[in-house]
């Protein structure tokens, strides 16, 4: 699953034209607007959080 959403990323990455780096994608509700590197950053710090809690729950699913 993380190899395809990795590729699929990057594919994204590779259309963006240089003068549209900056321009702002997403407009987080807590964090306000961002831009293209603020989102991918966002994304990677909340895919890791999911992942974490996911990794705990399993975790404890094969002690019980």
């Amino acid at each position: 699953m993380l190899p395809n959403i990795q590729k699929k990323l990057q594919g994204l990455l590779a259309e963006i034209k240089p003068e549209n780096k900056d321009d702002l994608v997403y407009r987080h509700p807590y964090g306000g607007p961002l831009d293209i590197a603020e989102t991918l950053h966002f994304i990677d710090v909340h895919f890791d959080n999911h992942m974490r809690q996911i990794d705990k729950i399993l975790a404890q699913s094969k002690i019980e």
